[in-house]
């Protein structure tokens, strides 16, 4: 896997609102890895990204999702972006014209933190780990087994990027 992936994997949106607490506007959907069967509970906004139950939805999770290397200092909204030749340039997040062109194809991109992990065990004895992050207020849960473990830590930054996962024409 590229090392600026943490995790990928195609869900099945098993449930959509299956916790009424969430806000106007934010559907809560639970979703399971088809490869993995990781267990993924997702707040979506969902005027800009709406799913329903048996969609399923192609996750990626980066470090990066624009060309150049990054220099976070001091936690400001300033970010200084290296190019190939060592230049750097302060880049506004925003701008979507220096976005990677193999994450161009997502259409629902997130940035968020992640702000609590653990260690669980499940039924069947297998350890598993809890990654959730917070995506403005937009909350993430992530239950994989330890062997899917990226290079994950409280505070890092990482970015959500989803997109529908093409039906086959057989379907």
């Amino acid at each position: 896997m590229d090392n600026n992936v943490f995790f990928k994997e195609v869900f099945d949106v098993l449930d959509v609102n299956c916790d009424t607490s969430v806000a106007e506007n934010v559907n809560r959907i639970h979703c399971e890895g088809i490869e993995t069967q990781t267990d993924l509970l997702l707040d979506l906004y969902s005027p800009v990204f709406n799913v329903k139950k048996g969609e399923k939805i192609n996750v990626l999770l980066v470090k990066e999702i624009q060309s150049g290397k990054r220099k976070l200092e001091n936690d400001d909204s300033d970010m200084e972006v290296y190019d190939a030749n060592g230049q750097s340039s302060t880049v506004d997040p925003l701008d979507t014209s220096s976005i990677l062109n193999e994450y161009s194809k997502f259409k629902y991109i997130m940035h968020g933190k992640i702000y609590k992990i653990e260690n669980k065990m499940i039924s069947t004895n297998e350890p598993i780990i809890a990654v959730y992050a917070s995506f403005g207020g937009l909350l993430f849960r992530l239950q994989t087994s330890l062997e899917n473990h990226s290079d994950w830590h409280i505070d890092r930054n990482l970015y959500l990027l989803i997109r529908r996962e093409k039906k086959k024409s057989s379907e």
